[in-house]
């Protein structure tokens, strides 16, 4: 039997797969649904949680603006992934938190959805992301600190930012405060 066409002729749902158009139906309440924003998922091992979590992204893709050239070198060297010197960098990192808010007078509207897991499920989480939205652009803020530095630099690009919980709480690289 032949799968069912959708008849939505957005961008972002046209690289949605079939089957997971079928799962994202309308809300009933439209208005809970645009004020939903962030949560937990913590099912068991094997219950799909890629696969939901990859599903939101494409349903509730960010409408942000890509941010300016000038405030997100701001943010890359006051976070301490702007590059230069290691001593630039740490002096950076330190001052970030205190610096940040005196600098921008709005946050800044990054598109990418902050995704924690455990060390050893990144590069699996990633895969599987790719695997079912090849279209969504994936970072992972975890590893050496070259893939890092690269996760913050592509950030305003970025769909899906991968990290671990050691890493947004690691007050050391000065982004955890300022980015959540």
């Amino acid at each position: 039997q032949p799968e069912p066409r959708s008849s939505s002729s957005s961008a972002s749902s046209s690289k949605m797969p079939i089957k997971v158009k079928q799962l994202l139906q309308p809300s009933a309440s439209p208005a809970a649904a645009a004020a939903m924003r962030g949560g937990w998922l913590a099912d068991e091992v094997g219950m799909g949680k890629t696969l939901v979590v990859t599903s939101l992204v494409l349903a509730h893709k960010s409408r942000a603006k890509r941010i300016a050239d000038g405030p997100f070198k701001s943010f890359l060297q006051l976070s301490g992934w702007g590059g230069g010197s290691k001593a630039a960098q740490e002096a950076a990192a330190s001052a970030a938190d205190l610096s940040f808010r005196g600098i921008f007078t709005s946050p800044l509207a990054f598109r990418c959805t902050v995704v924690v897991v455990n060390n050893t499920l990144v590069q699996q989480w990633a895969d599987e992301i790719k695997k079912f939205a090849p279209g969504l652009s994936v970072r992972m803020f975890f590893g050496s600190t070259e893939l890092k530095r690269q996760a913050m630099q592509g950030l305003r690009e970025c769909d899906v930012l991968l990290t671990t919980p050691h890493m947004i709480g690691n007050a050391h690289h000065g982004w955890g405060s300022t980015l959540l």
